[in-house]
């Protein structure tokens, strides 16, 4: 149901044109998304929290697709060469490195040839605890 009306509410900006002023408008800055965890299917119950911030591979799949129509795809190590163009262009993150960031997100990068930024819980290896913030 959530995602349904997301979708309608980008179709609506799309449709009014508000989506292309803000890409006219920030045309030479770099877009950094920012992702927290892939799943096939958002389970249902549990917290509120626990799935707030994830997308299904589904919707992680069609938003690479449309990103790269739009935008071209950045590495991280681009923003430390000021030599380097990002204007117009989108860099992947992934928030915590939760497991199924590799298990479902690495293999929609490289189905288009897409790096990843993957930051790291380093104190939450070998742990089952979860990650507070």
């Amino acid at each position: 149901m959530k995602y349904g009306y997301k979708s309608g509410l980008f179709s609506a900006l799309g449709l009014t044109g508000v989506y292309s002023s803000y890409r006219r408008i920030n045309q030479k800055k770099a877009l950094v998304l920012t992702y927290h965890g892939i799943l096939p299917e958002i389970p249902s119950g549990g917290s509120e929290y626990e799935y707030r911030n994830f997308v299904t591979t589904r919707q992680f799949d069609q938003q690479i697709q449309f990103l790269l129509k739009n935008y071209r795809p950045l590495k991280a190590a681009d923003f430390c060469h000021p030599d380097v163009d990002t204007s117009s262009g989108f860099l992947i993150t992934f928030d915590d490195g939760f497991r199924n960031n590799y298990r479902y997100a690495v293999p929609i990068l490289q189905k288009y040839g897409i790096e990843g930024c993957f930051f790291i819980s380093t104190g939450l290896i070998g742990t089952r605890d979860f990650l507070w913030t």
